[in-house]
């Protein structure tokens, strides 16, 4: 469906590119306002509407300069400080507590102290992860913010035995302000402070554990693996994962032979957790069995060790898939044609992708379609369904690369991305601006 920057957008319209990070949503306020549309984005504001926040991030700093363009940072003011200042656990969920505060953080450096110092109290109280608030203060104070950071979380450490932090705010001070100064400065202040020695020691663990971390030695061996799954039958994904990545041919055919007789749930999905990281021996009917069972883990999991393999049979149970009214199994199907689909089977598939569903359903076909299998040029109509219909910024991203890579993106794709909410896309976007309109002088 074609689109102009210069109509503008219905209430649907915006509320779906808010929720998407849609550039459009940019330029619609920057055009025409935001008048009429103040629920849509409060509600934006208070609660993170991002598909998988873990990927994406929230949209909080988007979202701060997308109030600046409807000159309507003081009418939102309030209530983002507000549920900020009140949020516990209990009460606001950890997403939308990270992207109040990341609002935060841009009225903060737009010179408010109330948002300061919100920021530093909500720190304080370590209700969430180090990051909630930790972030902020280091992007806002630098490396003395880190410090108060090293301070707080080093108390925490010393209160609480079985807290445990991730290192992300210690990776964060070694890309803004470098290992070496970030190591001088905690050693400096751990002499006067027993809180930033404590942070000061798990950072020495954490650099240390980073150097030495092989993924091989954690590697089960075949009878390790095989009696975890006998004992406890729901063996961790990675656990799996990592035995697949390192196992023998021989060990491989060892499981696949107890995954053809296994009748126990929890086992079956261990066994199949192993091939979706290594290639099935051969194919085998209980697989394809497995592929329609009522199980929504053990069938997804068996139609992704399927689509790893090229073989007729699965093509052929690809092309039925896509003929389901249920759009679920459109996704399977879309998944065993990665590797098997003919180019006129194309047409197919592209007739098959719906407009709506279920977001997390939306989602999984379009990781399907990213896939390198389905990177070709004939392919653009269903990568623009990538783009418009896909829930999740980040596959938007991966799509409008390859739009633009064969030349493909509409001159409105290529304006709406330079306003995304997804960074990545923003960037590439006014990149490939700035590139055609330097070309563009030099022609003339």
């Amino acid at each position: 469906m074609a689109r102009s920057a210069r109509r503008p957008l219905s209430r649907e319209q915006f509320h779906d590119a808010l929720c998407k990070g849609f550039g459009r949503a940019m330029l619609h306020v920057r055009r025409f306002g935001a008048k009429g549309l103040e629920d849509e984005i409060l509600h934006a504001c208070l609660h993170c509407l991002v598909h998988d926040p873990q990927l994406e991030g929230t949209r909080g700093t988007w979202l701060f300069k997308l109030l600046k363009r409807a000159a309507q940072l003081d009418v939102f003011c309030d209530p983002i400080l507000a549920k900020l200042k009140n949020a516990t656990f209990e009460t606001v969920p950890s997403w939308d507590a990270c992207q109040l505060m990341a609002l935060a953080c841009g009225y903060a450096r737009q010179g408010s102290k109330l948002a300061y110092q919100i920021i530093y109290e909500k720190f304080g109280e370590q209700l969430y992860e180090p990051a909630f608030g930790g972030q902020q203060i280091v992007t806002l104070d630098g490396l003395s913010g880190f410090l108060h950071v090293a301070e707080v979380v080093g108390a925490r450490l010393k209160r609480e035995v079985d807290f445990r932090d991730d290192g992300y705010l210690l990776w964060l001070a070694d890309d803004e302000f470098g290992e070496e100064r970030v190591t001088e400065a905690l050693r400096e202040r751990s002499q006067t402070s027993s809180n930033v020695a404590a942070f000061e020691y798990l950072v020495n663990q954490q650099r240390a554990t980073n150097k030495r971390r092989g993924d091989s030695g954690n590697a089960p061996t075949l009878s390790d693996f095989l009696a975890a799954v006998e004992h406890d039958g729901d063996v961790p994904w990675l656990t799996c994962s990592k035995f697949a990545r390192h196992a023998t041919a021989g060990e491989l055919d060892e499981v696949f032979a107890r995954l053809l007789r296994e009748t126990e749930t929890n086992r079956i999905l261990s066994y199949l957790w192993v091939f979706s990281s290594a290639k099935l021996p051969r194919l085998d009917d209980r697989v394809f069995e497995l592929a329609w069972s009522e199980v929504d883990t053990i069938r997804n999991n068996a139609i992704t060790a399927l689509a790893q393999v090229k073989a007729p049979a699965i093509r052929e149970l690809g092309l039925r898939l896509l003929e389901e009214q249920d759009v679920a199994r459109r996704k399977d199907g879309i998944a065993l044609l990665s590797k098997n689909h003919k180019s006129k089977d194309i047409p197919r598939i592209a007739a098959a992708l719906p407009t709506e569903g279920p977001p997390e359903v939306l989602h999984g076909m379009a990781t399907k379609l990213l896939c390198s299998a389905y990177h070709r040029p004939r392919n653009i109509e269903m990568f623009n369904w990538v783009y418009e219909y896909n829930p999740c910024s980040y596959c938007r991203y991966g799509a409008f690369r390859r739009l633009a890579e064969w030349g493909a993106l509409t001159k409105f794709q290529l304006v709406e991305c330079a306003w995304d909410g997804y960074d990545e896309t923003r960037i590439s976007a006014r990149r490939i601006i700035k590139k055609r309109r330097k070309a563009e002088g030099e022609s003339t």
